[in-house]
């Protein structure tokens, strides 16, 4: 078996001109009105699994990442990875190191799994680990669609 390893799958922790920058794009998104997003949920086994649908053309600034995560990607988007923008088009996996707020634009149809280790007992105590903004991530909305799968 070869095993390659593939650099540009991986986003590290941005920096703090990056940073500001996702908050004040995030800002100028709140003028706009959002679709709802469905948010799947897994906890199982210690590992925490969160998943959306971005519709096409959909602009997306995610939560404020803490925790390293596995990315995984179905679709065709572009997506902030450190002080680039990347393009993905059909399936990747990268790994990304907590210290991130990402932004995604939708170029198709596109599904979106985070996941990470954690000792959470419930879907709620994950999100606080893996965000110090919580209360702002789109599964906390007033007008939230959440699918939690489950034992």
């Amino acid at each position: 078996m070869k095993l390659q390893t593939n650099s540009k799958n991986y986003i590290p922790k941005m920096s703090s001109q990056l940073l500001k920058f996702a908050y004040l794009v995030e800002e100028e998104l709140k003028q706009v009105e959002q679709k709802p997003i469905t948010t799947m949920h897994s906890l199982h086994e210690g590992v925490y699994t969160r998943s959306i649908k971005m519709e096409k053309n959909e602009l997306l600034v995610g939560a404020y990442i803490e925790v390293d995560t596995t990315l995984i990607i179905q679709g065709h988007l572009k997506l902030t990875v450190g002080d680039n923008i990347q393009e993905v088009n059909g399936f990747d996996i990268f790994i990304a190191k907590g210290g991130r707020k990402q932004t995604m634009l939708a170029v198709e149809d596109t599904f979106v799994t985070m996941l990470f280790k954690t000792d959470a007992q419930t879907i709620e105590e994950a999100e606080e680990e893996f965000t110090k903004d919580y209360d702002k991530v789109v599964s906390r909305k007033p007008n939230a669609n959440n699918i939690v799968r489950s034992e």
